[in-house]
């Protein structure tokens, strides 16, 4: 191998297994004329929908939203969006429109937001937003035994804690993020 391609392969490498292994975390963004800070997870896998046709599976996602006033603080509460990626047209949430979770310690149920301020990005594949106190956010972050639901919908929320448990430490550690 010669020598240009070791330069460009080793940090595509670093990039690959370090930038691009999770979306979890939380990117901090300060609004100076709201004097408001805004923490933004990356898209949180959570499950597959059966859809039918070719492929049959479509990628349910959730991205995590959360501000507060001040340069340095910690949110009270987040918005969990609830998505789902590629072809949407025959993806829908049956009954009521909430996110459901029992964990070992607790069951917790969200109705749907009906209000949004745009700060949540609109994506023609979103089916549902809820707010949960970041206390609750906590317990289903590091719960042992945790099962959820959103309309019906299984949920793997095994595959999302330790992406919740990064959005957690980014917003209780607001000084360390920049």
């Amino acid at each position: 191998m010669n020598f240009f391609y070791r330069i460009l392969l080793v940090p595509l490498t670093f990039a690959l297994a370090f930038g691009c292994a999770s979306s979890g975390g939380a990117t901090k963004t300060y609004d100076k004329s709201d004097n408001e800070t805004i923490y933004r997870s990356g898209t949180i896998g959570v499950g597959q929908i059966s859809s039918g046709g070719y492929g049959g599976n479509t990628p349910l996602t959730v991205r995590v939203v959360s501000e507060c006033s001040g340069r340095s603080c910690t949110p009270n509460v987040v918005r969990l969006t609830f998505a789902v990626d590629g072809e949407t047209s025959d993806v829908g949430l049956s009954g009521r429109r909430t996110f459901s979770v029992s964990t070992d310690e607790s069951e917790y149920e969200y109705e749907q937001v009906t209000m949004y301020d745009g700060r949540i990005q609109k994506s023609e594949g979103r089916l549902l937003t809820v707010e949960v106190p970041i206390s609750d956010l906590e317990q289903i972050a590091t719960a042992t035994s945790i099962n959820g639901t959103i309309g019906g919908l299984s949920l793997n929320l095994r595959r999302a804690q330790s992406d919740l448990q990064r959005f957690l430490f980014a917003i209780r550690n607001p000084k360390e993020r920049p």
